[in-house]
Order: C-alpha cells, then structure tokens, then sequence
C-alpha cells in the first residue's frame, strides 16, 4: 500500500475540472499536470464546478500513475478534503 500525503493550499480551477462516474458523482481536477481525483463525497465541489468556481483546497490521498492508451500521468486519489477558500473564476476577456 503507498504512503498518504497532505498537500495544503492547493487551488484549481473547478470550472475546467471533469465530472465522471456512473452517476456523475465523481469529480477529476488538474492542477500543474497532476490529475487529482475524488471518488466520494465530492458533491460540494461538483456545485463549484457548476458555478465556475476557484477552490483552495487541503486534501489527503495517495499517489499514482494512470497509463491510459500509452499515454501517461501523475494522479492523486483524494481521500479526505477540506475547502479552504472560494473564489470566483478570473477569465480573460479580450
């Protein structure tokens, strides 16, 4: 079984983040080329996403590698979560 970290302060921008599971009930968010993946209790953040929302996040989870289709990535199971902060989105408009 690997080690759990903590990763504090980390913000995403739940707007770009991917809902996913059967019944929609599963959130991926990305941040700095990591995929960061909650299986439960991710409905307060699925809001957020809906909103277009900013979240700064504390989490706790494992490390691992998603090999899809030969491509390759870092991912983080969240395991536990606490929403620090709630910001609106910044978008550029030109």
């Amino acid at each position: 079984e690997s080690p759990i970290f903590a990763i504090e302060n980390l913000e995403v921008n739940l707007g770009d983040s991917i809902i996913m599971g059967k019944n929609q009930d599963m959130i991926k968010l990305s941040h700095n080329g990591v995929s960061y993946l909650k299986f439960s209790d991710a409905e307060e953040l699925i809001k957020l996403k809906n909103k277009n929302k900013t979240a700064v996040l504390n989490v706790v989870g494992r490390t691992g590698v998603n090999n899809y289709r030969g491509n390759v990535e870092p991912q983080f199971i969240i395991e536990a979560s606490e929403i620090l902060e709630v910001k609106d989105t910044a978008r550029f408009v030109f």
